[in-house]
């Protein structure tokens, strides 16, 4: 726990913009805010507790350093213990860093610990755009359909799925009942494309994504600077 007074300073300005809990208060209102986590955390929809939580968590700013890590870490953990799926995938942090200063500014008008209505449009409105962007770069189906045999598709869609470790033909579950050249085929297609790496003989031969094509994939994908 903190020492001494902190601040929560604006990355803009570079001034503070409101004084956190003092030292001697800090432990009996990080007690008070996880209590109330326990015994309301489903009175309100689930993004509003998280941003709840969140702002207070900062009003408090317990540690001399950290803050905002710790903060934005038991952001992500709570929203997943409220249901919300996948947000470890979601880039959350990367919203609320684009938008560090009008960040800041609605963090602060919840300092008087009696208006969160602008803090929690905000926080709420950046939950749903950070999500709306995981499922966009998530979606793989122009890689897929930019090949014209079924089989390849088929292949590349349970390729994609898999956890990208080494894999043999047969591993295929082939929900098609495609013939074993035609699966031969589509893998071969898919290594002269340099979306899947092979090593061994053709019928010992393994085969997994290649880390070439992830990387250039989603760099792609990433959202503009």
């Amino acid at each position: 726990m903190k020492t001494e007074q902190n601040s929560i300073i604006s990355s803009g300005t570079g001034r503070p913009i409101f004084l956190p809990t003092p030292p001697e208060r800090v432990e009996a209102e990080l007690n008070a805010l996880l209590d109330w986590y326990r015994t309301d955390r489903y009175r309100f929809p689930s993004p509003v507790t998280a941003g709840l939580f969140f702002a207070e968590f900062q009003a408090i700013h317990p540690f001399g350093d950290g803050n905002g890590r710790i903060g934005r870490y038991l952001n992500s953990a709570i929203l997943q213990d409220l249901g919300l799926k996948r947000i470890s995938a979601v880039p959350l942090d990367l919203r609320f860093f684009r938008s560090s200063d009008h960040y800041y500014e609605l963090l602060a008008t919840t300092n008087s610990g009696s208006n969160y209505a602008l803090w929690i449009r905000y926080f709420v409105k950046e939950v749903e755009h950070a999500y709306r962007l995981a499922d966009r770069q998530a979606n793989l189906a122009p890689v897929v359909n930019k090949f014209t045999r079924p089989s390849t598709r088929s292949v590349l869609r349970w390729v994609l799925g898999g956890e990208g470790g080494w894999f043999r033909r047969g591993d295929f579950p082939n929900p098609r009942k495609l013939s074993a050249p035609a699966v031969w085929a589509a893998l071969d297609e898919l290594r002269r494309g340099g979306i899947v790496e092979a090593r061994g003989e053709r019928r010992g031969r393994a085969y997994r994504l290649n880390s070439r094509f992830l990387a250039e994939l989603y760099a792609a994908r990433l959202p503009p600077t």
